[in-house]
């Protein structure tokens, strides 16, 4: 019979606890076939790792929106400072 929940069990003889083993459910948690390459057919092939980074850093620099947020607290500072400075 197979456990129908997940479990933990432990091997004892006598006093001594030989090991401890788990139980999964479902068991297609612990399937072991390889899986079918059909699932990877849009997916780009690429030989070089370095062409790899070198696209994710092309990617990452085109797109940032780091110096607005710098820009959007710089101008927040002074107008807390005008703030601070004009209101007493």
């Amino acid at each position: 019979d197979y456990h129908e929940k997940a479990e933990n069990f432990e091997v004892i003889k006598g006093n001594d606890s030989l090991k401890k083993i788990s139980f999964t459910y479902p068991r297609t948690e612990s399937d072991l076939t390889q899986v079918s390459t059909a699932n990877f057919e849009n997916f780009t092939k690429v030989n070089n790792i370095s062409t790899v980074l070198n696209d994710i850093a092309s990617e990452r620099t085109s797109n940032e929106i780091w110096k607005w947020f710098i820009i959007a607290t710089l101008l927040f500072l002074i107008t807390e400072l005008l703030i601070q400075k004009f209101v007493k």
